[in-house]
């Protein structure tokens, strides 16, 4: 009969046999303790049940710190069941990154078929509206409808892992991206609502001269020329004063609530929906209620304005800028439809000039080499806004729209457009 092995050979079968069943860090841990001594792997001593003397143990069973050597077949045992645990353990979150990868891959390429399909439908209708009222760019809006289609094509493909077919003229159908939208943006000046979004703009850290809360802004850049610039500004919850403006700035509140209060004490309520006036030499304070987030447009223009310019900022609500406030100016001279403006003036201070303005459906040219800069932002209504190079871009609600000066091009309305605009002369 075979001779029953002794307490400590039982403890090193039992951690051996732990660490062949891949649980050899669980077994060591459970059976051994590892000192801190060069070269060597300890068990502790003996329990009770082992025959071990009680009162040597101490009330946990166990005297810490006191072990006795395992055996070297225990020791390669060990190390090896660890190995291959560390094994298993280092290559799971591999595993996982990669699935979270595919799945976060599969749900963009889905997300970028239905942003195709979308655009196919809207040009499939434009080509359509154009075609019937005979205009002249019902051809261009066919070539856009022909480039829709392979988009959604090469979409649908790069979402099933396949090869997007090639166009007519053997060019593959390129699959949009967010680096190709983000440098026509800013290329055409022209940009979708979700570009603002405060997620996308860049955290610039608390407002040094706050006196109340802790006021955090955030910003982005969108169009820069002569004196004119345009971008997304968002700030948190705070207050702080402004003095002497050097500037003078028109903002369309997209979101949040606060007041801007004037030096002589005055408050000017804004929320979401507004056109803010600032104007240049203007002082007073920003309290903001709700995280703020606005499109500004800020004329850096040299001219001083007059005292009472720059006394008091200016609120226009939305309710100044609906249909019927507008004022009827006649029909456009067109080459499709019968296109009829409306208008009505905000405010102009300087070079700085600010309003609504709408159009009912129809073609025409726009101003020839635009002595002017004009941004515009987009209430209801669409259509395209061609370049002469023939190149178009749709526009629809939430759009903004930078017409630079020297701008030369021609207008499609489609359904009828309104929207608030800034107007800034004396561009050099």
């Amino acid at each position: 009969m075979a001779a029953v092995p002794s307490s400590p050979q039982r403890l090193t079968l039992r951690m051996s046999l732990a660490a062949v069943g891949g649980l050899g860090a669980l077994g060591a841990a459970g059976h051994c303790t590892f000192a801190a001594l060069p070269g060597a792997l300890r068990v502790p001593a003996r329990s009770a049940a082992d025959g071990a003397d009680p009162a040597a143990q101490g009330s946990l069973g166990g005297r810490v710190g006191s072990s006795a050597p395992c055996s070297p077949l225990g020791v390669a045992v060990a190390a090896f069941g660890l190995a291959a645990v560390a094994r298993v353990t280092s290559a799971r979150p591999g595993r996982r990154g990669a699935l979270r990868r595919s799945v976060g891959l599969a749900a963009t390429a889905q997300v970028d078929v239905e942003k195709a399909k979308k655009e196919l439908e809207l040009q499939r209708w434009a080509a359509s509206t154009l075609a019937a009222k005979g205009s002249p760019q019902a051809e261009a809006a066919i070539a856009r409808l022909q480039a829709a289609k392979a988009a959604y094509e090469a979409a649908k493909a790069q979402a099933n892992g396949e090869v997007a077919k090639a166009h007519v003229n053997g060019a593959a159908a390129p699959a949009p991206g967010a680096a190709e939208v983000d440098a026509e943006v800013m290329e055409l000046g022209f940009a979708h609502r979700h570009w603002f979004d405060i997620a996308s703009q860049s955290p610039k850290g608390v407002r040094p001269n706050a006196d109340k809360g802790t006021p955090s802004c955030a910003g982005r850049s969108l169009y820069h020329g002569g004196n004119t610039s345009v971008g997304a500004w968002s700030c948190s919850p705070g207050g702080f004063p402004v003095v002497n403006r050097p500037t003078t700035e028109v903002f369309y509140v997209l979101e949040g609530e606060g007041f801007l209060t004037d030096a002589d004490g005055t408050a000017h309520c804004f929320r979401a929906g507004d056109m803010v006036v600032l104007p240049k030499g203007w002082s007073g304070r920003w309290d903001i209620l709700k995280t703020v987030n606005k499109i500004y447009v800020v004329n850096a223009c040299a001219e001083d304005l007059s005292a009472e310019e720059s006394r008091s900022a200016l609120v226009g609500p939305p309710e100044m800028f609906v249909m019927s406030q507008l004022r009827g100016k006649g029909p456009r001279k067109s080459d499709w439809g019968e296109p009829e403006d409306f208008t009505r003036p905000m405010v102009k201070l300087g070079s700085t000039a600010v309003g609504a303005w709408a159009c009912t459906p129809g073609g025409f040219e726009g101003t020839s080499n635009r002595p002017t800069t004009e941004w515009f932002h987009v209430l209801e209504g669409s259509g395209f806004l061609t370049n002469l190079d023939g190149t178009a871009r749709r526009f629809g609600p939430g759009s903004t729209v930078i017409l630079p000066k020297g701008w030369s091009g021609r207008w499609d309305v489609l359904e009828t457009v309104r929207k608030v605009w800034v107007v800034v002369s004396n561009e050099p």
